[in-house]
């Protein structure tokens, strides 16, 4: 697939051998799995202590201000020993979403919960209700039940992150400047030769989101939605930092839980790249918390003047350090300068 203006870098994938964490000459013996189990511990602690139903935080000042960030050079960053041992705990819904709070929906979505939840079931979302498809029903006579475009006037958009939730969609469209139609299906479905890890940027919001890249054998639960084309064009706008591109369903094999399996379909890709181990090989998905504490522990992301690390202390701090620009800012050129960023190719082998 070929993007008018724009070149697709091809990434040489290594797998990471098994060994330390290393940063420049200084080697840590500490292994990724005892810092993915701390990340995921604390994890539980805090759903532990929240309440049920969705849980929301209120944005406390962030105590760092921009000025007190600065940059400085450092040797390239490597991190090993990644792939292995964190694929047991890698998220099963995993694409950056912007305009998270607004209109669309009172409160603010919490970027340690990112991607947030998915439909518990295949169906379609009706303003603020989301109805599951009945078996014997189709997703046509569900749309011609809420009055809505037909599914032959839709566009199918692929999706692996925030972009499979409900909450999410109706903030986007009703933040849109047009009147949007907050009626779209989402449903469940496989996608074959597709891998997803973060992307090597940070949302606006102070999290770092999800980001496919080709990975032959692999087979990755997915979020199928087919939205009109006011709804496509509101959608689009939210993605700044992603390409909207056309898949090969035969290359990449897409199977959804309703419906034949379509011959091709659009989804995002990270215009920045996928965060690596610093070898080539693509960091798994993860949790938050739990990616902090890896970025943390590797010894990355030390620009503050007393020399800690940017991703290091409780989680919600770091994310709100992560909502700066500035930090935002750095850390896209940090990703890249430390070997940590791998440009993707899609013009292989899935590109439509």
């Amino acid at each position: 697939m070929r993007v008018a203006g724009e070149d697709h870098g091809v990434a040489h994938v290594s797998r990471p051998p098994s060994g330390l964490l290393v940063f420049g000459n200084f080697q840590r013996t500490t292994s990724v799995t005892r810092l993915l189990d701390k990340a995921r511990l604390q994890e539980g602690a805090r759903a532990d202590a929240a309440p049920a139903g969705r849980r929301e935080r209120r944005r406390s000042a962030s105590p760092i201000s921009a000025g007190h960030w600065k940059s400085r050079p450092r040797k390239r960053a490597t991190l090993t020993s990644l792939q292995h041992e964190a694929d047991g705990i890698t998220r099963l819904h995993l694409a950056d979403s912007m305009g998270l709070s607004g209109a669309g929906g009172a409160g603010h979505l919490d970027p340690l919960l990112y991607p947030w939840d998915p439909p518990a079931a295949s169906g379609v979302m009706d303003g603020t209700e989301f109805r599951p498809l009945e078996l014997s029903a189709g997703l046509d006579e569900a749309l011609a039940q809420a009055g809505a475009v037909p599914l032959e006037a839709r566009s199918l958009v692929v999706s692996i992150g925030s972009n499979s939730s409900a909450d999410v969609m109706r903030r986007k469209f009703a933040n849109y400047h047009q009147p949007v139609s907050a009626v779209l299906p989402l449903v469940r479905g496989q996608l074959h030769n597709i891998g997803v890890g973060h992307s090597a940027h940070v949302s606006r919001a102070g999290y770092i989101a999800a980001a496919p890249y080709p990975l032959m054998g692999e087979c990755t639960p997915v979020w199928l939605s087919w939205l009109d084309d006011l709804q496509l064009m509101a959608l689009d706008e939210t993605e700044p930092n992603y390409r909207r591109i056309r898949l090969d369903g035969e290359a990449c094999p897409l199977v959804a839980d309703h419906g034949e399996p379509p011959e091709e379909f659009s989804w995002f890709t990270s215009r920045w790249g996928v965060l690596t181990d610093g070898d080539g090989g693509k960091l798994p998905f993860l949790d938050q918390p739990a990616l902090f504490g890896l970025l943390a522990g590797s010894g990355t992301g030390e620009l503050l003047e007393e020399g800690k690390s940017v991703f290091d202390g409780p989680p919600e701090l770091v994310a709100e350090q992560l909502a700066i620009p500035s930090v935002q800012a750095w850390a896209r050129e940090w990703f890249s300068l430390a070997d940590l960023a791998a440009p993707v190719d899609f013009d292989r082998p899935c590109a439509a």
